[in-house]
């Protein structure tokens, strides 16, 4: 069946289960990040063994340029898709449904090649901004193809998504790193740092091919638009979407400009630790995010209207976020020199002060994303786009002085700082729109994981090795007992456990 009725939370009995709701996605989605991350820790480890932190250094600057790249060829069509898409499907209109996804295809594919096009136009611009001159010039013309791979896979996903597709949704993450890991292992083995930008490229047609094979056994009724009519779906899918791509292209751009930073003060090896840095900070708390925007966000557009149910579920779902982060944060803090040599290679080993540092700003990164979809789930783009300039401007700036006095921890550090600011600004913000309070709940949350993760810093950070691995274990300990106690009633596990492994349609 194509739609899929979009769940009200109520007071009374339904609140377990719209706690349910939020870990059965997550149960799902996170199963599959985890064949994702142990695919990925293969590539990543291929690259730091053949590479070098050179060559992952390159990759990440690459991966930034591409990024950039299609966020600002995308319009922003992936969210507003996903939004429009999911309040038709509340409307119970087929038609309407099969209208706004024609349009979101047709979208993707046009700003697809337009975005090729236009990259390669400049490549050599592009490639002289980031690197000061044009040695790679040619890399940078091939990730190009990235733009129409990675745009066509937008569109694919944001139909999964807006349909709440959660099982294929995961299955287009497993399958996608599966055909990418076999595509660019013989890439770097072949051609090694000559083969990175390719690298990029190949990875961005295996997910694209995938999420087209996906997507194309969802039956939607045929429907014809006349030109007029695709012309007003284009266009009410772009005037969302444009301001709200401006604040992804606002939070993109600041995430390449910080690598160059990194790469043109510190050089190109700091550059290959701060992508180390970046990618195992979010080793295990990513399918807590990705989860998110999979079944969170199109959940949360159809409520949007009632704010006490819109409220209460972004409290739940930061209290079940934090818990299931947590006990990971602070294993990673204390092992934090076992999973980089583990994921990287000893080389990595500087990267160490920088991750810790990371970790504690990934913390509230868990805590205040749920909030910020209450600015998407509304419509609310240029609120939106408000606080990510100030967030983003504010973190380059602390990039700056972190670097200046405290070298390469010092990124860290202005990550830990630009969550502090955004965890204020947001909470006025939603406070201002919705009325938006923190629950008893997840005050008290609050109150243990942080003083927790705090602990797991200064231990991993000040003490011997001995100590380290004694007191770690203990705080993994207790950790892992506050969310048992936490969490233990709100779902059977053994239910659960089948449930995933049947690996049927969840139902809303």
């Amino acid at each position: 069946m194509l739609l899929t009725p979009t769940q009200k939370t109520t007071h009374g009995g339904e609140d377990r289960t719209s706690y349910k709701q939020i870990i059965k996605s997550t149960a799902i989605i996170g199963g599959s990040s985890v064949i994702v991350i142990l695919l990925g820790a293969i590539r990543t480890k291929i690259l730091a063994v053949m590479v070098g932190p050179a060559g992952v250094g390159l990759y990440g600057v690459y991966d930034s340029i591409v990024s950039l790249g299609y966020s600002v060829a995308s319009l922003g069509i992936g969210m507003s898709g996903v939004r429009q898409i999911s309040e038709a499907v509340g409307g119970g209109d087929q038609v309407k449904v099969a209208g706004t996804i024609t349009a979101v295809r047709k979208a993707a594919l046009y700003l697809g090649i337009m975005g090729t096009v236009l990259f390669y136009l400049f490549h050599r611009q592009i490639c002289h901004a980031t690197f000061g001159n044009y040695d790679n010039a040619r890399p940078v013309a091939m990730l190009s193809l990235a733009m129409i791979f990675s745009l066509i896979c937008i569109g694919q996903k944001a139909l999964l998504n807006g349909l709440r597709r959660i099982v294929e949704l995961a299955k287009m993450n497993i399958y996608g790193s599966v055909a990418g890991t076999a595509v660019s292992i013989p890439i770097i083995y072949f051609y090694g740092v000559s083969g990175v930008a390719f690298f990029v490229v190949a990875m961005a047609f295996a997910n694209m091919v995938t999420a087209w094979w996906l997507a194309r056994g969802i039956k939607i009724p045929e429907v014809r638009l006349s030109g007029g009519e695709m012309n007003r779906e284009i266009q009410s899918l772009l005037k969302l979407g444009v301001v709200l791509i401006s604040a992804t292209l606002m939070s993109t751009g600041a995430m390449y400009l910080v690598r160059v930073i990194v790469m043109r003060q510190l050089g190109t090896e700091a550059a290959g630790y701060f992508q180390a840095a970046s990618s195992l900070s979010m080793l295990y708390v990513g399918f807590v995010l990705q989860a998110m925007g999979t079944d969170f966000y199109p959940r949360l557009t159809g409520i949007a209207k009632d704010h006490v149910a819109c409220n209460r579920m972004v409290n739940e779902q930061v209290e079940i976020s934090v818990l299931i982060a947590i006990p990971g944060i602070v294993a990673t803090m204390i092992f934090s020199p076992l999973v980089i040599e583990l994921f990287y290679s000893k080389t990595f080993l500087p990267t160490m002060d920088l991750l810790r540092w990371q970790l504690l700003g990934v913390v509230l990164r868990i805590a205040t994303w749920p909030l910020g979809y209450i600015l998407l789930a509304k419509g609310a783009a240029k609120t939106y786009f408000f606080s990510e300039t100030i967030t983003n401007v504010a973190y380059i700036l602390l990039i700056g002085v972190g670097i200046k006095y405290y070298g390469l921890a010092g990124s860290g550090m202005a990550f830990l700082g630009m969550y502090a600011l955004y965890i204020v600004l947001i909470y006025f913000i939603t406070a201002r729109m919705t009325g938006f309070r923190w629950s008893r709940k997840n005050l008290k949350l609050g109150a243990v994981s942080f003083p927790l993760v705090l602990m797991a810093f200064l231990v991993s950070k000040y003490c011997g090795s001995l100590v380290n691995v004694i007191g770690g274990s203990l705080l993994i300990l207790l950790s892992l007992v506050f969310v048992y106690r936490e969490t233990r009633h709100l779902y059977d596990l053994r239910a659960l456990a089948a449930r995933y492994l049947k690996m049927g349609r969840l139902k809303p």
